[in-house]
């Protein structure tokens, strides 16, 4: 919402904003699917690490679907690329539990939640999951990461 009214303030076309705007969302997205399967393969002592997240990087630009969505002027790919991004940082926060990744991590969360509200279901999801089944240090982070999520949160419902 915010995005779509800069257009107006400096008098340019909405139409050609948004269509931008998703072009270079779509952009965002495939830099983090490359660093998201670079981190996962890397993390399974997979040599070819760079080939793997060229190859998924490659077959999502390369989809029709994807380009549909690039262009169609909605919050899409904007809001494939924030959620991608917060699984990402869930990931890292698993793997390699730290301050920093449970500020990124809610940031993240927040982030995608402000485009759709559907995200707040892999929020919860992805929180329930650190908790069952993350290493024991995740559990002192995790407070960062809900004070870094859940306040802003609230305090947008309010």
């Amino acid at each position: 919402m915010l995005l779509m009214s800069v257009p107006h303030f400096v008098h340019q076309d909405p139409v050609l904003w948004a269509k931008g705007a998703g072009v270079l969302a779509t952009l965002g997205l495939g830099f983090v699917v490359f660093r998201f399967t670079r981190m996962l393969m890397r993390a399974r002592a997979v040599p070819s690490a760079i080939l793997a997240a060229s190859v998924a990087v490659g077959f999502l630009l390369t989809s029709p679907v994807t380009a549909v969505h690039a262009v169609s002027g909605m919050e899409t790919m904007l809001f494939a690329c924030l959620l991608t991004w917060f699984l990402e940082r869930t990931t890292r926060l698993a793997l390699q539990p730290s301050r920093k990744e449970a500020i990124l991590c809610g940031h993240a969360g927040l982030l995608a939640a402000l485009t759709r509200p559907e995200a707040n279901i892999a929020v919860v999801v992805a929180l329930f999951m650190l908790l069952i089944g993350g290493p024991i240090k995740v559990g002192a982070y995790l407070r960062i990461f809900l004070l870094t999520y859940a306040i802003p949160v609230g305090l947008y419902w309010l």
